[in-house]
């Protein structure tokens, strides 16, 4: 972790030539971030996965269905549908 921290430093003074006071504070900052961060509860479920795909009738994605959703945004097709009874 010292060695990351200290190539990132060296980074930041050459490359990008900030002064090293400013990137002291920039690694100070990350610290408080991931300190927050760290106290995020994990999300815990015990239900699987699914795959849902609305555009397809039994929820699986398909490039073909991508496929048809595109091309109905691109083309006007409003004067082929009828109107069901």
């Amino acid at each position: 972790m010292i060695n990351l921290i200290f190539q990132i430093v060296f980074s930041c003074i050459l490359v990008f030539e900030i002064s090293a006071v400013h990137v002291v504070s920039l690694l100070h900052s990350f610290k408080l971030y991931f300190q927050h961060v760290k106290v995020i509860p994990l999300l815990n479920v015990h239900e699987g996965d699914q795959v849902v795909w609305k555009h397809n009738p039994n929820g699986v994605y398909i490039v073909r269905s991508d496929y048809h959703l595109i091309m109905e945004s691109l083309i006007d097709n409003s004067s082929l549908k009828v109107v069901a009874n």
